[in-house]
């Protein structure tokens, strides 16, 4: 059987995201402390001022080259 997901109310989320950018912390460090996943409290945590995220890959092989460092 299935495990139910866990759902937080906006105030949960927003103060998260508030805890990881107010606060010396890493979002790992964060995610711990409030028994969240990393990857999903990354999305939410906004890219610093004059930094763009990074462009998503359009295909996997691409994460395997640059691990590599080859080229196509």
């Amino acid at each position: 059987m299935a495990e139910k997901r866990r759902t937080f109310h906006p105030e949960f989320r927003e103060g998260a995201v508030r805890t990881a950018t107010e606060t010396g912390k890493t979002i790992a460090e964060v995610a711990e402390d409030l028994g969240n996943n990393e990857t999903t409290l990354a999305s939410r945590v906004p890219a610093p001022v004059g930094q763009e995220p990074p462009p998503p890959r359009s295909r996997p092989q691409d994460a395997l080259h640059e691990t590599r460092g080859l080229t196509l």
